[in-house]
């Protein structure tokens, strides 16, 4: 599985467990990544 696969799935998976949709999930994890690098 190549990255992006991998990621895709996790993102589906949190989707689903947090009752979120995909579209979510996907618009926060820039946030995320900038708040990692600081």
């Amino acid at each position: 599985m190549i990255f992006h696969e991998i990621v895709a799935q996790a993102v589906r998976e949190v989707a689903e467990e947090e009752g979120i949709s995909e579209e979510t999930v996907w618009k926060i994890l820039p946030k995320v990544k900038e708040r990692a690098r600081n």
